[in-house]
């Protein structure tokens, strides 16, 4: 919420200056906030500080920059003789408050005080003449004041009618015996408590009185029917309510910070949801101990329970002075004429919209290459709609197989609840044929478009079997996008502004769209994210948040089209082709040459990414010996377990040094290349073992062509830790294994339990040998004939 401001401190001190202040004012605050809130025409003697380093140094600075400030000669123990403030720095706001002095015969505290909430809450008008402030109330979920912001809802020449613009407190109608507005506890609360706890004695003689006529409580035969009350603070009632809030979206209120942490759990969604909060009117209701509410939805509701707590926004009425009836009647004209140009510029906006729209609809059918124009749909976040781009998938004859570049819309895959997975009967499909395809295309355009039988697979259960439904638009199976589109890269796609819009206002962060194909249980089905990755997601109404939709349908084309299509479809080929003969061309070259740039070797291929793209690979040199070089992967390149055979964790009798010097080494290298590769005596390591005090078998010393580095040799290579990390092939940093054994404790009430041999990764940590561990291969092979 709202806090002082420099202004408002900066005034006060100066009316302080004027009307009590001695020559220099001893103050005690932060130096940078001394700055910024002190009034420059004064001079200062800081007499308390908080002791924080610089906090001196910073003191004499800016007694060079603006030599209006002294530092006193005990400053931490000088008790305050004249009239001072102390001014303590916060993140947010400056937190002001007023220390005990004598000056003039007046104490700090009460004329400081004072002099702040009269600047603070005297009566101005804000940037538009909706509101003004007036007065101060605590506001801040601590209970710190700022001054009142009031909504103008009624103007009755120089008076205006006030309510508080936020909730302001949270109380009961009344606490008495009877719930009449006239004697309830709340109507006293406004004009007792709150009425001096937010104004000063000069700003309550601005309120002028407000009189109302309330129907007799009592039942004795000798008092009037009606009752005439004045007081200065009030509520809104049934009988001026609707002449003050001409609609019910104007009687909906938020709540202060303050008035929401008075608020008690138990009142959770009675008394206030979504930050909208129930306050009171000033009618007891048609039923005994019933008092009446503006609900969530502005509406007025009679509440059964009067001794119940809701939000109070009080209102008050204040006469204007001229100056103030001059600024109010320039900002209202201002506030017209601003309306009138506001609106004048809708209307144009309405129109181009409605004229960009028109030209949209007069787009028939275009085709260029394999992009169809067909169609509008929302594209802008105001809704404003635009043609839609389709993507050819496939021909077949004069028909073509179509789907959306973009996502469209968001629909919930079923809108009803518990519902299992099948496309026959979703709420999607109904859409999709009914309300998107009767509002995408015209008539003329929807002769174009050919029903088509689509197969929906099921989940390899008797409750989603296999379906086949008759469709005009339908949305795609995991298996058509796996076959139109065969690499993750392909299966890409984005969003229009107006679905982006949509997810940001849910705040959902997971970019995909359906597919038709269910999930592996009844309540799930698949979806496509905007990376290309397949996901299953929750469908029914209430659990799947929002996902999106590419629409797809067969449609109709002219000879023309067709040929345009078949012949981009030829041409994407063909460069798909000569793109994959440079691929293999420069995987076969990295298969059998040796690249040296620095430390860095290219040699042989490995596959990579989602796609299982083969790429060459990037080594490391570690070590020289003559023609020599020892390498080692620079990144991770795949994740394999170290044994995945029953046996010990040994280097000799691990699955893993079986696959690399076998499918690792035939795959990745060519005969040429595997001739460039050493064979090496690689040892046991019994060198370390960071995991166990006592000596472990390390297994046998073998020969191999491909081998993982020992824990030793790691730390011969990467002596610090922080070296040791390298990614993989999704861009993260990752730890690696090596082939020295290890173990594991186990222990259970302070007992050892189990003792399992592991095998020791990077830094020194075990793991298991049977799970999945990032991999880095070493080999030596020969530089010569680079």
């Amino acid at each position: 919420m709202k806090s002082y401001n420099t202004k408002i401190i900066k005034n006060a001190f100066k009316r302080m200056v004027e009307e009590h202040g001695p020559e220099v004012f001893d103050v005690a605050g932060e130096p940078e906030t001394l700055v910024d809130y002190l009034p420059d025409d004064a001079k200062y003697n800081v007499v308390r500080m908080a002791f924080r380093m610089g906090c001196y140094r910073r003191l004499q600075e800016l007694k060079k920059q603006y030599g209006r400030f002294e530092l006193a000669q005990n400053p931490l123990n000088t008790e305050l003789k004249s009239f001072g403030i102390t001014i303590e720095a916060a993140e947010t706001a400056a937190e002001v408050t007023v220390m005990a002095a004598e000056a003039a015969g007046l104490t700090a505290k009460s004329a400081g005080e004072e002099q702040i909430m009269q600047e603070a809450g005297r009566f101005r008008l804000s940037e538009t003449p909706k509101t003004v402030f007036f007065g101060t109330y605590p506001q801040s979920s601590t209970g710190e004041r700022a001054p009142i912001e009031w909504r103008i809802i009624g103007r009755e020449g120089n008076k205006v009618w006030l309510t508080s613009e936020y909730a302001l407190d949270f109380k009961p109608f009344t606490t008495a015996v009877t719930n009449n507005w006239a004697v309830c506890t709340l109507r006293q609360w406004l004009n007792d408590a709150f009425i001096n706890n937010a104004f000063t004695n000069e700003q309550q003689n601005r309120l002028l009185t407000i009189q109302e006529s309330i129907k007799n409580w009592r039942e004795t035969e000798e008092d009037p029917e009606y009752l005439t009350l004045e007081y200065k603070v009030s509520l809104p009632g049934l009988s001026n309510i609707d002449q003050l809030f001409t609609t019910d979206k104007d009687r909906i209120a938020t709540v202060t910070d303050y008035a929401e942490a008075l608020a008690d759990k138990s009142y959770e969604n009675i008394a206030l949801k979504n930050q909208i909060a129930k306050w009171w009117i000033a009618n007891n209701g048609n039923i005994e101990d019933s008092a009446y509410v503006v609900s969530f939805n502005g509406e007025i509701e009679e509440f059964l329970w009067g001794n119940e707590y809701r939000f109070v926004r009080p209102l008050v009425l204040v006469a204007l002075d001229n100056d103030e009836i001059e600024e109010l009647d320039k900002k209202t004209q201002k506030a017209e004429q601003m309306r009138k140009e506001a609106e004048r510029l809708r209307k144009e906006a309405a129109l181009l919209r409605e004229q960009r729209e028109a030209e949209a609809r007069k787009v028939f059918i275009t085709v260029a290459g394999r992009t169809v124009t067909f169609g509008i749909w929302k594209y802008k976040a105001n809704g404003e709609k635009a043609n839609i781009e389709w993507q050819v998938l496939k021909t077949d004859g004069n028909k073509a197989l179509i789907v959306s570049k973009q996502g469209l819309d968001c629909i919930r895959f079923n809108l009803k609840r518990n519902k299992k997975v099948a496309w026959e009967d979703s709420s999607l499909r109904e859409w999709l044929n009914d309300t998107f395809y009767n509002e995408a295309f015209t008539d003329e355009q929807k002769k174009r478009i050919k029903s088509s039988t689509v197969r929906s697979d099921g989940n390899g259960s008797k409750k989603v079997p296999e379906t086949e439904t008759t469709d005009n638009v339908f949305v795609l199976s995991v298996s058509e996008v796996k076959e139109f589109f065969n690499k993750q890269e392909e299966r890409t796609y984005t969003m229009t502004e107006y679905v982006e819009s949509i997810f940001a206002k849910t705040n959902s962060t997971e970019f995909r769209c359906w597919l038709r194909t269910p999930g592996k249980t009844s309540y799930f089905v698949e979806t496509l994210y905007v990376d290309g990755h397949i996901f299953e997601a929750y469908q029914t109404a209430e659990g799947s948040g929002c996902v999106a939709v590419r629409p797809a349908m067969w449609i109709e084309l002219d000879a023309e089209e067709i040929d345009n299509i078949n012949r981009s479809i030829r041409e994407n080929e063909e460069k798909e082709a000569r793109e994959k003969e440079e691929h293999d061309r420069m995987i076969a070259e990295a298969k059998s040459t040796v690249k040296l740039t620095g430390d860095t070797v290219i040699f042989g291929a490995y596959p990579k990414g989602p796609d299982n793209v083969e790429a060459p690979v990037e080594w490391q040199i570690l070590k020289r010996d003559g023609n020599k070089a020892l390498l080692l992967s620079k990144f991770a390149l795949f994740k394999k377990k170290y044994q995945s055979k029953a046996g010990g964790v040994t280097w000799d009798c691990c699955s893993l040094r079986t696959w690399l010097n076998g499918s690792f080494i035939k795959n990745s290298f060519s005969k040429d290349g595997r001739a460039r590769i050493l064979e090496t005596e690689v040892l046991p390591d019994t060198d370390s073992n960071p995991t166990v005090d006592e000596r472990i078998n390390a297994g046998e010393k073998t020969v191999d062509k491909i081998f993982l580095l020992s824990f030793s040799e790691v730390c011969e290579f990467f002596p610090e830790i922080e070296a040791r990390g390298c990614l993989n092939f999704k861009g993260r940093d990752v730890g690696w294994l090596t082939r020295t054994p290890g173990v594991r404790r186990y222990i259970q009430f302070g007992k050892l339990v189990e003792l399992k041999e592991c095998v020791l990764y990077s830094n020194g940590v075990a793991v298991e040998a049977k799970d999945e561990h990032e991999i880095r291969p070493a080999m030596w092979i020969t530089l010569d004939g680079n």
